[in-house]
């Protein structure tokens, strides 16, 4: 065989070996994240007293959270034709506005005196949260809309409706047209009165998908075809455009529902960005939020543990995906007044009933005092290597300009029982090697080592971070990837008490625990000896 033949089959084995595909995701941010204005959450602030609602405003703000995102029933607002309650929703809207948070409102439930609205009469009741269909509904809807948004001037979006592609709870068929009819008279009435600016797309599940049995149709899409043939058939304006958009994208797990596809098509990573990019480009979206995610802490799907380690992993992940804003589900737990019948779903809050933080709470306390509060792409490492990388494998890179120093996240993704369970080398520490980086000009410069789902450990104490020490070459580090999310924060100076560091084992074990190391060094190896 050839020399040079055959050192191009083994080099590319050695690629394939370490080539990034759709069981593995590394990424960088390519845009600045400034947390206060990128991270919201939701509140079900009608259902609590002032003093409860004042405690979870006080729990928001002491994380870096900006915006808040809360729905308002219109069932509950106009049960009576004409006659509006703002009773149960005026205090805590007082609150929100007093506390400096950025507001988004959003609708859901027609009341039952619609049925007489319109030239049809509708003989049976509505489905309570159906969006308004015909035009005298929707005119009415409009109006009582607008009346809300001129007396809480502070509101900075309106979302028209919630979650039309579920079917029926959302609408009472799957029908972008009729959304659209609705959404552009709300736009003409807010148009006349110069708040057009005001409103945002309803949200819609997960990725927009409809919940109707066997249908395969996806409400963003043909919301966006059928609003391309209203605007190139007609003279209506681009009512779409220059509007804020958004999607709940719930799953599984932080990285998708397929955890053999965590960077590829059905993933979360792509499905948003896809999303994103078709919003922006379809109709000048200048925002694009992730409106709604998150977990139970229900002890049958994790308990807390799992709850704040899918959470920290997810909104890290959306730092990377394109989406403008990110929203937690709720911060409180919710009982029974919700109206919420399955105990599971009352449990998404990150602070529990009795107002106590739970462990998702203390675990973003932690994220943010070792990331900050603002990230920056980070161009120095455009040069970087990683060596070693498996299948279920996450690594993000990120740049914290308040210390100058990188940061690197890192976690392989969780399999379930039923796919491979605890004996799966998934859910087992192997070593990444992160080549070429920078030692910002530091005599024996370290990585600090952080565990944030270990709540124990501060930065502002020497003994309660791992230190890792560059390798001997001066431009290396090794990585222990384990199914919790870890960050690495390089370079630093090594602390004046090293006695925690743990580089001589991470040292001496980690070519024993990384396979692709070995691999690439015995190929290299044969490469030499064939050429001689």
């Amino acid at each position: 065989m050839n020399k040079i033949l055959f050192t191009f089959l083994i080099l590319s084995i050695y690629f394939n070996i370490i080539k990034c595909d759709e069981t593995i995701l590394i990424r960088q941010i390519n845009k600045t994240i400034n947390f206060s204005d990128f991270l919201g959450i939701g509140g079900e602030f009608s259902l609590f007293s002032s003093d409860s609602v004042s405690q979870q405003l006080t729990y928001i703000k002491q994380l870096p959270i900006g915006w808040v995102r809360i729905g308002i029933p219109f069932n509950q607002l106009e049960a009576t034709e004409g006659v509006i309650n703002l009773n149960r929703f005026d205090p805590p809207m007082r609150q929100l506005n007093a506390s400096g948070l950025n507001t988004i409102v959003y609708f859901t439930g027609v009341p039952s005196w619609f049925n007489t609205v319109g030239p049809i009469p509708t003989p049976n009741p509505m489905n309570p949260s159906t969006l308004p269909s015909s035009i005298e509904q929707q005119t009415q809807f409009a109006q009582t809309l607008l009346d809300l948004a001129k007396n809480y001037t502070f509101v900075k979006y309106w979302q028209v409706w919630d979650r039309m592609n579920n079917i029926p709870s959302g609408a009472e068929s799957y029908d972008p047209q009729t959304y659209l009819d609705l959404f552009n008279e709300v736009f003409t009435v807010f148009k006349a009165q110069s708040l057009q600016n005001k409103l945002s797309i309803g949200s819609v599940l997960n990725y927009g998908d409809s919940t109707s049995p066997g249908s395969n149709a996806n409400f963003i899409t043909d919301l966006l075809n059928d609003y391309s043939t209203t605007t190139t058939t007609t003279t209506t304006s681009n009512i779409l455009n220059s509007i804020s958009s958004s999607f709940q994208p719930y799953s599984t797990y932080p990285e998708g529902n397929n955890l053999s596809d965590i960077s590829g098509e059905t993933s979360n990573y792509i499905l948003s960005n896809n999303l994103v990019n078709k919003l922006k480009s379809a109709t000048n979206s200048q925002l694009v939020f992730s409106s709604e995610w998150g977990w139970s802490s229900d002890t049958l799907l994790g308990g807390e543990l799992q709850q704040a380690n899918n959470t920290i992993k997810r909104l890290l992940l959306d730092t990377i995906n394109g989406v403008d804003k990110s929203f937690l589900y709720t911060i409180s737990d919710l009982d029974t007044n919700s109206n919420i019948t399955n105990v599971s779903d009352r449990l998404f809050g990150i602070v529990n009933l009795q107002l106590g933080k739970k462990l998702v709470y203390r675990v973003l306390e932690r994220l943010f005092q070792v990331i900050g509060t603002q990230l920056v792409p980070p161009t120095e490492l455009n040069g970087i290597n990683l060596i070693g990388t498996e299948p279920g494998m996450v690594i993000l890179f990120f740049k914290k300009p308040t210390t100058n120093t990188f940061i690197v996240v890192f976690y392989k993704n969780y399999l379930s029982p039923s796919n491979g369970g605890t004996n799966d080398p998934y859910r087992n520490v192997s070593i990444v090697t992160l080549t070429s980086i920078p030692n910002g000009g530091i005599k024996d410069s370290v990585g600090y080592l952080y565990t944030p789902i270990n709540v124990n450990q501060s930065p502002s104490t020497s003994t309660t971070y791992q230190i890792i020490s560059y390798n001997s070459d001066g431009n290396s580090i090794y990585l222990p990837v384990s199914n919790d999310l870890s960050i690495l924060e390089f370079p630093l100076q090594p602390p004046k008490n090293n006695s925690n560091s743990s580089s001589n084992d991470l040292d001496s074990n980690s070519l024993k625990l990384s396979p692709s190391i070995l691999i690439i060094a015995f190929t290299l190896l044969i490469i030499q000896l064939f050429l001689k």
